[in-house]
């Protein structure tokens, strides 16, 4: 809706971010209520029972460890910026943040789709090719995403923001594979989650937020908003790492069926087209490339045989 408002009228400010927010939860709320409304209606509280609370207490109430950390990752950052460099500074930095997360949250949206049908063969033991699904579609998105952020951040950045905040291009490369990292422990998260091992999904973060904290006082100081940059995604990384070691048992990574080499390298690729555009508009150079990119994962074979027959009849419906 904001970028369907921003495209229309050129004009965007803090009011219509939060009434468009607003009216975004309503809607929400009002579709819930509507596909809900049956069974609220003949819900009966009689039913409830002792055990079932006591055990979704159980397995919830560690999980607020792990809000603590994410909110920490994400926001303390901007507090030990302003008080180095400055609330200008802040906002500078905000804006690569938001732009890299708005990818993330894309890639989100892949492990996501797959969350429930993960979780329905677990106790099949059939989980195993769905998680490398859902790990080879999120880099599907994700890389090519980040590749083409990095090649025109400069007329990204412009577009949406003017060149009052083109210094945010300055500070891309220390965060550019953040929404990679957070995007794969956002998986890794599941699979623990699906083990009931809610306390060390808490740990993990926990322990992540603290060394996003130290991080950031030693590198701010240093290296500015890179530093910040640079604080951020080694604490993913050490989150995804500490979450790797404790799931890499419960399922077989399969590289050659996920592909990572000819995924980035078709991402490169195009990379290297939209770096050398001369006079073609952003958009279009953003359309280009999509189309290159796509052209190249089918010729690199990226997908199998049962892949593309999907596909097909996907397309055909």
């Amino acid at each position: 809706m904001l970028i369907l408002l921003f495209v229309l009228t050129k004009y965007i400010n803090l009011f219509y971010v939060f009434l468009l927010w607003g009216l975004a939860v309503i809607i929400n709320n009002i579709f819930s209520f509507l596909f809900y409304r049956k069974h609220l209606i003949k819900f009966n509280f009689n039913q409830i029972k002792t055990k079932i609370i006591n055990n979704g207490l159980k397995f919830s109430l560690p999980l607020i460890m792990f809000m603590i950390g994410s909110w920490i990752i994400v926001s303390v950052e901007r507090y030990i910026l302003n008080y180095f460099l400055g609330i200008e500074k802040v906002a500078i930095y905000s804006l690569t943040y938001s732009l890299l997360s708005a990818i993330l949250t894309m890639g989100g949206l892949i492990s996501g789709v797959f969350q429930p049908y993960i979780a329905e063969e677990w106790n099949k033991n059939k989980h195993n090719i769905l998680i490398n699904l859902s790990i080879k579609y999120t880099l599907l998105l994700i890389i090519p995403s980040i590749v083409g952020f990095y090649c025109m951040k400069e007329s990204i950045i412009v577009l949406i923001s003017g060149t009052r905040y083109l210094e945010s291009a300055t500070i891309v490369w220390g965060l550019i594979l953040y929404p990679l990292l957070a995007a794969l422990t956002v998986i890794i998260y599941q699979v623990l989650l699906l083990r009931e091992r809610t306390k060390l999904v808490g740990y993990i973060h926990l322990i992540g937020a603290f060394l996003n904290i130290i991080l950031n006082f030693l590198l701010i100081p240093i290296y500015g908003l890179i530093g910040a940059g640079i604080a951020t995604t080694i604490s993913y990384g050490s989150i995804l790492f500490g979450g790797w070691i404790f799931i890499r048992k419960d399922f077989i990574l399969k590289l050659k069926f996920i592909k990572p080499f000819k995924i980035i390298f078709a991402s490169l690729i195009m990379g290297v087209f939209v770096s050398f555009r001369i006079i073609l508009n952003e958009i279009i150079v953003i359309i280009m490339g999509i189309v290159i990119y796509l052209g190249l994962i089918y010729l690199f074979r990226v997908f199998d045989a049962n892949e593309k027959s999907i596909m097909k009849k996907v397309i055909k419906l």
